[in-house]
């Protein structure tokens, strides 16, 4: 444990930058664009999740999944559901692509290199 203390003191590694630019968001935001771009553009529910998303969403105050919930269900009054199920989906392969990157920083500095492991992450299919 010392030891990978000691290194990221030697690297100054900074947990967030302050002077991240959109160039270094850019790669990211195309390989989502690409893998959900299929299904943004036909219209309809995506019916390989175990989420139960619909037009008649019942929102159960004593499940643990409202704060999740409840949000989308009034969203749901401003965007189409199937819409909103689409762009959940694909806000959380970000998250996955950009959690890649985080850890992926601890022991690579080459950018490059930092989003083909990232693009593992993701496309890891021991997970």
């Amino acid at each position: 444990m010392r030891f990978f203390m000691n290194y990221f003191r030697a690297r100054k590694f900074v947990y967030f930058r302050k002077n991240m630019s959109w160039k270094e968001v850019w790669p990211y935001i195309i390989v989502v664009f690409l893998v959900i771009a299929p299904w943004f553009f036909r219209s309809g529910y995506l019916f390989f999740t175990d989420m139960s998303w619909g037009p008649n969403m019942a929102l159960d105050w004593s499940n643990g999944l409202i704060f999740l919930r409840l949000p989308i269900k009034l969203l749901s009054y401003i965007f189409p559901m199937d819409f909103l199920q689409k762009a959940f989906i694909g806000f959380v392969i970000f998250l996955i692509l950009w959690g890649g990157r985080k850890i992926a920083l601890f022991f690579l500095e080459n950018k490059w290199q930092v989003f083909v492991v990232s693009l593992f992450f993701f496309f890891n299919p021991f997970v």
